[in-house]
């Protein structure tokens, strides 16, 4: 027998909200949950919908089973692609200060976006066809969040954006990244994974406030000294590269708390990588050439596992807290939501 109640999430900005739902609900019901768990009741107007990715737009009458949502399904809460003169649309982005064109089958940045790019704080164009992306990027002056899939980038308009913190190139065709880089010094997180990158440039090293780094699937054989001076870096991610070994001054990574370098060429880590990165949790190494016999024979091997262990324990508490505190959440909201005007169960 079928399964009345599905398990889904709604992306909604950078926030994902998971949701308990019958399946034989309405899309417009689902967006009454949002308004509770999210508090975005001001957001959902005529322009908003909801919509499974890669561009198909829910509609609002039918039920989720007849939308084929199905448990574990994902969809997204987003604005109208429709970008003729549409005055809720411009207050939607100024009031979130983001601007989500991610799969809206552009060819171009639309101009309806440049008057509100002074407020703006992030701007999603990924998974289009844009063959451009403007010097005029930097009249986004207080963007703190870029997402672009783009192969034309100008690197003059991005790295006049001094506020910028978060910068997303994943999965592009990108084969080097200019010098340049080294001047976007608010940078806390930057992702160009699955690229065809052979290096970072040394000026990486400028970059004193990044937390995240991940470079993961592209054609890089050696990562810069300069990289020590990354002294805020909490996470690496190196996995699937052309590495053969990481410079010593990885050990200057004192804030580190996580290193991925699997499917890599790699034998053997720098001496003091667990001494002297005190924080560090969890070292993904598999298919690499290091052996456990390898590991055993540094110093502050143990440390590590201590640290590794408790980090696991710690995790597996947080799900099943969090799990409990929100089945009984949903069980409230949909309690008074999905009720048929007799009181009887809608599902």
């Amino acid at each position: 027998m079928e399964e009345s109640n599905i398990n889904i999430t709604v992306k909604f900005i950078t926030e994902s909200i998971p949701i308990t739902a019958s399946h034989d609900s309405t899309v417009q019901r689902l967006k009454s949950i949002l308004v509770y768990l999210s508090l975005v009741s001001t957001l959902l107007t005529r322009n908003s919908s909801l919509k499974v990715p890669f561009r198909r737009i829910l509609d609002n009458e039918k039920s989720l089973r007849e939308s084929e949502i199905n448990n574990g399904a994902k969809i997204m809460l987003v604005g109208t692609k429709d970008f003729r003169a549409d005055k809720g649309l411009i207050r939607l982005w100024k009031v979130t200060k983001y601007i989500d064109l991610a799969e809206g089958n552009l060819k171009e940045i639309p101009r309806l976006v440049w008057p509100c790019a002074p407020s703006i704080r992030i701007l999603d164009i990924s998974n289009n066809s844009i063959q451009n992306v403007p010097h005029r990027i930097d009249c986004f002056t207080e963007l703190r969040e870029n997402d672009l899939s783009d192969e034309s980038i100008s690197w003059r308009g991005i790295t006049s954006l001094k506020l910028l913190q978060v910068l997303y190139l994943s999965q592009n065709c990108l084969n080097t990244l200019p010098s340049t880089l080294g001047l976007l010094t608010s940078l806390q997180r930057l992702d160009v994974a699955d690229n065809l990158l052979t290096a970072l440039p040394i000026e990486i090293g400028n970059l004193t406030e990044l937390e995240d780094l991940n470079v993961k699937s592209n054609r890089i054989s050696s990562i810069p000294s300069s990289i020590g001076n990354c002294t805020s870096l909490v996470e690496v991610d190196l996995s699937s590269n052309l590495l053969s070994e990481l410079a010593d001054e990885f050990c200057s990574l004192h804030n580190l708390k996580a290193l991925h370098i699997r499917n890599n060429a790699i034998k053997s880590l720098p001496n003091s990588l667990f001494r002297m990165c005190s924080r560090l949790s969890t070292l993904d190494v598999h298919d690499t050439e290091i052996t456990m016999d390898t590991l055993l024979q540094f110093e502050g091997w143990e440390d590590f596992e201590e640290r590794r262990r408790a980090e696991r324990q710690e995790q597996r508490a947080f799900e099943v807290f969090k799990s409990a505190e929100f089945v009984e959440l949903a069980d409230v909201i949909l309690s008074d939501l999905f009720s048929d005007t007799d009181g009887t169960s809608a599902s």
